[in-house]
């Protein structure tokens, strides 16, 4: 928005009648969707996620995670770093 002292932005794209599907390697379909706005698109997000059920959106939840903190297929859960400390009791 000009003038208004914000900087936002959008890209706003021709509406495609059909969603095209592609095959991922990894067995999932990938599934392009272009909005006319953010809030088409969150809403549509929303939706998304309204339709699947609870362990679904577990699982997405637990993948997310494994994804961000680096463990998971085969690699070592995180763990606390163990530590020892040796304390020498005085008199008082």
């Amino acid at each position: 928005m000009i003038g208004t002292g914000q900087v936002d932005i959008m890209i706003i794209m021709p509406i495609k009648a059909k969603p095209r599907p592609k095959k991922r390697a990894t067995g999932f379909v990938l599934e392009i969707r272009e909005y006319k706005s953010f809030a088409e698109a969150d809403q549509a997000d929303r939706e998304y996620w309204w339709n699947k059920r609870p362990i679904e959106r577990l699982r997405e939840l637990e993948r997310l995670r494994q994804f961000n903190y680096n463990y998971g297929n085969g690699k070592p859960l995180p763990r606390f770093q163990r530590t020892l400390r040796v304390v020498e009791l005085g008199e008082e």
